[in-house]
């Protein structure tokens, strides 16, 4: 699909999804109980982890441009990346991946990374601190919202 393809798509679809949202929710017609939340509306969107492509059928381990290509041949909506499979950290390798999520049509939804800080050994919780702010960071620049 080319980039006018789907402006064109993109465009056409959110015009319809919100002239069908303004007939099907009439102001005030969702009044529920106190603490109740409104039921699901719209498409359930699926996503999957890369780590669950990462040594799939005991394959050697696959980059993460394999998954994120694996993920969208296969129909999911979006990809958690786990972190440990990125090569480098920089932002322009960051920016490649989330520009090859964008061309294959996946959202980058997650972002798993693998910290305690239940140890009692300052340095290592520190440690552990660090690491995660640095992920955060991470996250930011791929544009993930969610962290684990």
């Amino acid at each position: 699909m080319n980039r006018r393809t789907f402006l064109t798509t993109s465009a056409t679809t959110a015009a319809s999804l919100s002239s069908v949202a303004a007939v099907e929710l009439p102001r005030g017609a969702a009044l529920q109980e106190e603490g109740s939340h409104p039921p699901h509306q719209g498409p359930n969107r699926i996503g999957v982890s890369s780590y669950s492509f990462w040594g799939f059928r005991r394959q050697e381990l696959r980059s993460l441009h394999s998954n994120l290509e694996h993920a969208a041949k296969m129909g999911f909506d979006g990809l958690e990346i786990l972190q440990r499979q990125l090569e480098s950290y920089d932002n322009a390798t960051l920016q490649k991946i989330k520009r090859h999520a964008f061309v294959l049509g996946l959202d980058l939804m997650g972002y798993s990374t693998h910290q305690g800080f239940l140890s009692p050994d300052k340095e290592r919780r520190q440690k552990n601190i660090d690491h995660t702010i640095a992920c955060l960071e991470q996250a930011y620049q791929l544009g993930i919202p969610t962290m684990r």
